[in-house]
């Protein structure tokens, strides 16, 4: 009896789907346990208040002594800053390289609510040469309490996103700030309508907004357009948009500029 030839064998090709379906089974098993591990992080930040904080100082501090390119354009922008200065939202004292050694400056105030940023700004502040008296308060930019017409100068960079309400933030910025005083704005932006990018970033906006304490991707140009009309007088209002050089392609739209208070000045007659 002739014997049968060689035949071809199923378990390479059975082990092959195997080894498939395994793979399949542990990609899916990383991707629950990252997926929820996610959620169950974003879900304590968004129920503690003091844990979210002190995370978003960390982010905030590491962001900027990892970001030196965009010192120029902030020092570039903040110039003319002069007399009694008010900065909404100094953060880890990012701006205050800029204000070494400006003796047009006055006096410096500073509101920051988030506590765990204090210790971070005094102890660059320290290390700072700054000619003028410096002052931190744990404050909301909503609703001060600073006297009234008490400032030559606002400056506030990547403060809009993240405040509760941007339109009354700019109507403190009114009431604090002296006629003929200047605003000093920095903010990053949501991309044009009907872009992918502003897709993007309204889809992710939700979870973002809860990891990065509050932050969002609004319309802030126009906010800038009804700030002219605010107040007695009004304001005359300047900015640009471009394209900052940030690490995320996400937070690259950004726009710029100033605001003069109109009125007649601090000492005319």
């Amino acid at each position: 009896m002739q014997e049968d030839g060689p035949r071809h064998t199923v378990p390479v090709h059975r082990g092959g789907k195997g080894r498939m379906t395994s793979f399949i089974k542990i990609v899916s098993y990383l991707f629950f346990v990252v997926t929820l591990s996610l959620a169950l992080a974003l879900g304590y930040l968004r129920q503690n208040p003091e844990f979210r904080h002190r995370w978003f100082a960390s982010v905030c501090t590491c962001l900027v002594s990892n970001q030196p390119e965009q010192h120029a354009i902030r020092c570039d922008l903040l110039k003319d800053v002069r007399g009694d200065v008010l900065e909404l939202g100094p953060g880890p004292a990012t701006n205050m390289e800029c204000f070494e050694g400006k003796t047009s400056i006055t006096s410096y105030t500073g509101i920051e609510p988030n506590v765990f940023l204090h210790e971070v700004f005094r102890n660059k502040t320290a290390h700072l040469s700054l000619p003028f008296p410096l002052e931190l308060k744990t404050l909301e930019g909503e609703h001060s309490g600073l006297p009234d017409e008490m400032f030559d100068t606002v400056v506030f960079t990547h403060v809009l996103c993240s405040v509760h309400n941007a339109t009354q933030v700019l109507a403190e910025v009114d009431r604090v700030l002296k006629p003929g005083g200047r605003v000093f704005f920095l903010e990053h932006i949501a991309s044009p309508p009907g872009s992918w990018m502003r897709f993007f970033q309204k889809t992710i906006e939700p979870v973002w907004s809860i990891a990065l304490d509050g932050c969002k991707f609004p319309d802030t140009h126009l906010l800038l357009e009804r700030f002219k009309n605010q107040g007695k007088e009004g304001f005359e209002v300047m900015y640009h948009f471009f394209d900052a050089p940030m690490p995320l392609a996400i937070v690259k739209p950004h726009l710029m500029g100033h605001a003069v208070k109109k009125g007649r000045e601090a000492g005319e007659q």
